[in-house]
């Protein structure tokens, strides 16, 4: 019995020394090894008679793209892995932390794909607009494009009406998605009213109704003081 019980004690220790080569190094939530692609909703550029087509690509995929967007993708990769935390990778992701009071420590990447463009003749210039969906974006606080090999913080993103991530980006390639892992809500607003402009106009709804129902009574009132 003393056996069984140190052999599985050696067991737990093994595992437990073992836990830090498993998890990810770095600033992500998980290996984005084992992580799908999200899924593609929709690709557009306001390009003049653009017809390319766009796709993502997971990571564990990047034997799909060429040599050079390989590496690039890694680099990509490499420098998130080798991250102390999450704003070492862009100082602006600690401001938008700072901003909607969300601690730095609370964030990590949980996607890292790459989106690729294909069958494009109409040129390469303009601002393309990426809809995507995945289940962890209703935690995304930014998305990070990797340029010159250095991440940036994307400006133009929103979700849409159905919850999709929409991302404005001038840049493909690698992109990154950063969530926030303290079971917070998105930051993130969407296309249409705002939760704040929704209550005011309730609001005033209520108001105007009330101003029109007393003016109705007084209306009434003094009516029937007149008969």
């Amino acid at each position: 019995m003393r056996k069984i019980i140190a052999i599985l004690f050696s067991i737990v220790c093994v595992l437990g020394m073992a836990i830090p080569t498993f998890a990810e190094p770095g600033s992500f939530v998980d290996s984005p090894s084992l992580k799908p692609a999200p899924e593609l909703v929709d690709f557009e550029s306001d390009q003049k008679d653009y017809n390319g087509q766009g796709s993502i690509i997971a990571y564990g995929n990047r034997d799909q793209l060429t040599e050079e967007q390989k590496k690039d993708f890694e680099a990509a990769y490499e420098a998130i892995k080798g991250a102390a935390s999450v704003d070492a990778l862009n100082s602006e992701i600690k401001d938008l932390a700072d901003k909607h009071d969300i601690a730095v420590e609370d964030l990590a990447v949980s996607d890292l794909f790459y989106v690729n463009e294909s069958n494009a003749t109409a040129g390469t210039d303009g601002t393309y607009t990426v809809t995507m969906s995945s289940e962890n974006f209703d935690k995304a606080v930014s998305v990070l494009t990797f340029e010159d090999g250095k991440w940036v913080v994307v400006d133009d993103v929103k979700f849409d009406k159905d919850g999709n991530l929409v991302v404005k980006t001038e840049n493909l390639g690698p992109m990154a998605v950063v969530t926030r892992t303290d079971g917070g809500e998105s930051p993130i607003g969407n296309g249409g009213l705002s939760a704040g402009a929704i209550v005011a106009i309730v609001i005033g709804a209520v108001i105007a109704a009330g101003g029109i129902a007393a003016f109705l009574f007084f209306f009434v009132f003094k009516k029937k003081i007149a008969l």
